[in-house]
Order: C-alpha cells, then structure tokens, then sequence
C-alpha cells in the first residue's frame, strides 16, 4: 500500500509541475490553484515518508522501535529539550529535533518523523566540535538504526549540553 501511495503521489507531483510549466506558456489544462498545492502535498509526503527517512534510518520500523522500547525501560528520562542539529547528512534547523537523554542512552525524535533511540553501549564518542557559527554536541555511535554522526546544536546552558559532555565517553557512564 505505502508503494502504490508513493506512485501516486509522484505522478501528482509530475503532472502538477508539469500543468505549471505548461502554464508558463498560457495553456495550462488545469487551474494552478489547484495542481500546485496537491504537487506540493505530494512533494511533502514523498519528503516525510519516504526521502527523509532514507536517509537517515538504517533499519525498518520495527528494529527501530525495539530500540526505543528498550531504552525507554531503563528508567525515567534525565532531560529533554528541542535544539537544531544533524543526523548524518540530514540537517534540522531551529528547534526541530528533540532529545531525550536516558540513562541507557538518548532518544531522537525529528519534526515529523519517527523516533529513534542509540543505546549507551553503542555511542563511540561525545565530544565538542567547532562549527561555522558556533560549537555543537557531536556523537558518533555504532548504531544500526541511525546514521551517525549525530550533532546537536543546544544552547550553551542546556541542560542536555551538560550531560552529554559530562558523559564524555561511554565508559563514564553509569547507568
């Protein structure tokens, strides 16, 4: 079902950017404030559904759930905020990422998309990275089900800032 839906709405989003360029030359068959909008719809569903999360899930939704259950049953959460970032090569600007930090691990959940969970005992790495405009919390892991690695650009006094750079190295941290 989810293929059939992603043929659709790549066709509507082919014939909808295809009736704007033929309006371009006066001779659109469909009015514009019609097919844009439903090529945009579209775009977006193919962007969230399918592209997005290509990019940055390694394993299907029920390995990732599996991992989120699982760091959800070590404990209640220590923090949790909104930030920018990345995930591999997926950027998230402004406050559309969260995260959850846990005792077994942290808990990502991007705008729109599904949760995903990098368990302590995969994390290779927390440390402090000089960006552009600014420094950002990288972590590089050995996840299966996120790409890595993973930058948060929190706050100076956030919370989640702290703990992460406290942890370090995940053999200092205690769960």
């Amino acid at each position: 079902m989810k293929l059939l839906l992603a043929i659709i709405a790549g066709l509507v989003a082919l014939a909808g950017f295809g009736n704007f360029f033929a309006s371009l030359n006066g001779q659109s068959p469909i009015p514009i404030g019609i097919s844009h909008p439903l090529a945009m719809v579209a775009m977006a569903y193919l962007l969230f559904q399918h592209i997005f999360p290509a990019t940055i899930y390694r394993v299907g939704p029920q390995a990732r759930t599996l991992a989120t259950r699982t760091l959800e049953a070590t404990g209640t959460p220590l923090a949790q905020t909104t930030c920018g970032g990345s995930i591999g090569m997926l950027e998230f600007r402004g406050p559309l990422l969260r995260v959850t930090i846990y005792p077994g691990g942290i808990l990502l959940k991007p705008l729109f998309l599904p949760a995903a969970a990098v368990l302590n005992h995969e994390i290779t790495a927390i440390h402090p990275q000089k960006m552009w405009f600014g420094e950002v919390v990288e972590i590089t892991h050995r996840a299966q089900s996120l790409a890595s690695p993973i930058r948060l650009a929190c706050g100076a006094d956030d919370p989640i800032r702290a703990i992460l750079l406290a942890r370090g190295q995940p053999d200092s941290v205690s769960a």
